[in-house]
């Protein structure tokens, strides 16, 4: 309508033997008639592997041209046009099948007569779905994402995946494809076969990332998502561009969020299936901060003494302790006594938990993500570690100071469980930072911002400006347990 107002572009591109000049005249049908008829027509195809969505895609198509004509009581049919024949554009197929399989398959030339492949391809495909033994045989043999090559990728074959790939090969040369999809294409070893997939074909890849947490973006989607897009240009990735990990509440609508999405180049700081989801530069400076240490947790492992992570639940918080709590979720990792504490230290920071969020699905706590933190250990001298250990271990103390037990019938190998409310030690967390983020050289702009990372949704039940004020007066009114480490 911007670039057509009155359809004389779109009316001269047409081939007008089958319609004639009646669907562009405007005391018949409104101007948004022609234009949908033709792009219903020539343009769009669709595959489902429920009959039902078939039949539902073709009736939206029909109410949309029938609500474009007008309607004239003297002419018959009221002058309503015959709507167009969509069987063959919306067919009933596995998409993930080829022909060369007997029974149900899909096959865009065969089907569509489209030989060299779609301009567009959009969708929001399923996934988590459960194969016959076959079907997997079929998927590990005629999907380059789905193979596992030892020491280079790890195939996948959760069913988003497997559509992300077909609907590359979809596409012709320079074409576009948008699916929504699992945040997991952001943050899981298993996409690394997808991922250098795409990288080796798409100059650019742009991923946008939504949170279920506190309001799901998308209705009835209980899950967080990413938008994908990428552009087949058949050339090595140049740029791979990602957005943070937007959150939604009763302020704040998805157009707000749509409006607003701000997009950061990733390319440099890309981990093992992994994408940064950044939307400010001052997070890309922190990053090549915490990279510019080569010393990874990794690295550190060995020894006698253990830090105890979760990995699953936490929400806006991890716990990370140097005792079993007796979670079902709990795992360890195994240091030298020397720096046990200074890790665990480490991990309970925001500085850290910023790090999970922007590398992680946001639910998961996976041992790559804290093994591939890095540590400045050139900056732990004794005295240092010393404050560390200190306060971690009151903030240990704080936290289990503030747990509620809570007793259950739900499950059938406890009757009870700690609930933790780390949101009430956030003042020990801070001070923390205070001394962690300078070890990786972040400026006070930047502990700030680590400080305040998600503040609003993190302490939901202080005002944020309370909140900024108890993180910025660390030195003006330090609880007595930190008179110690201020002296040092």
């Amino acid at each position: 309508q911007k670039l057509d107002p009155n359809n004389t572009h779109w009316k001269a591109l047409q081939h007008k033997k089958e319609h004639g000049d009646d669907v562009f005249d405007e005391s018949i049908n409104n101007p948004d008639y022609a234009r949908k008829l033709f792009l219903i027509e020539n343009c769009i195809y669709g595959v489902d592997i429920q009959p039902i969505a078939i039949q539902i895609s073709k009736l939206r198509f029909f109410i949309s041209l029938v609500v474009e004509q007008k309607v004239t009581i003297e002419k018959e049919n009221f002058g309503i046009t015959p709507l167009p024949n969509l069987e063959t554009k919306f067919v009933t197929a596995n998409t993930l099948i080829g022909i060369e399989k007997e029974g149900d398959f899909f096959d865009a030339n065969w089907m569509f007569n489209v030989k060299d492949g779609f301009d567009v391809v959009i969708g929001n495909p399923p996934y988590g779905a459960q194969y016959l033994k076959s079907e997997k045989t079929y998927f590990k043999q005629y999907y380059q994402s789905a193979q596992s090559i030892k020491n280079i990728q790890k195939g996948s074959l959760d069913t988003f995946t497997l559509f992300i790939e077909q609907g590359f090969h979809a596409l012709k040369k320079n074409g576009v494809f948008m699916n929504i999809v699992p945040i997991a294409i952001t943050s899981s070893d298993s996409m690394t076969g997808i991922h250098r997939l795409l990288e080796s074909q798409c100059k650019e890849i742009k991923i946008s990332s939504y949170s279920v947490r506190p309001q799901p973006i998308f209705k009835n989607a209980v899950v967080n998502t990413s938008i994908l897009f990428f552009k087949k240009t058949k050339t090595p990735c140049e740029y791979i561009y990602t957005t943070k990990m937007y959150r939604k509440n009763n302020a704040v609508t998805l157009q707000d969020l749509m409006n607003n999405l701000k997009f950061m180049d990733v390319l440099e700081y890309t981990l093992m299936g992994r994408y940064p989801k950044i939307s400010d530069n001052i997070e890309k400076s922190i990053l090549k901060k915490i990279f510019t240490h080569k010393q990874t947790i990794k690295d550190m492992l060995g020894g006698d003494e253990a830090i105890y992570y979760r990995t699953t639940g936490g929400r806006y918080f991890k716990i990370i302790t140097n005792y079993s709590t007796g979670s079902t979720k709990e795992k360890a990792l195994f240091f030298d006594k020397k720096y046990v504490n200074i890790i665990g230290a480490i991990l309970s920071s925001s500085l850290y938990f910023w790090f999970y969020q922007i590398y992680s699905n946001n639910l998961d706590l996976k041992s790559y993500e804290i093994e591939s933190f890095t540590i400045p250990i050139e900056q732990l001298q004794d005295s240092m570690i010393q404050k560390l250990a200190y306060l971690y271990t009151q903030y240990l103390a704080d936290i289990e100071k503030n747990v509620t037990v809570r007793y259950t019938k739900k499950y059938a190998n406890i009757d009870s469980f700690k609930e933790y409310k780390i949101g009430k030690s956030k003042h020990l967390i801070d001070h923390m930072d205070d001394i962690i983020c300078p070890l990786y050289g972040l400026n006070k702009k930047e502990l700030v911002f680590i400080k305040n990372y998600d503040i609003d949704f993190r302490i939901s039940d202080n005002p944020k400006s309370e909140v900024v004020k108890s993180i910025n007066s660390f030195s003006e009114k330090s609880p007595d347990i930190l008179k110690p480490i201020l002296e040092c």
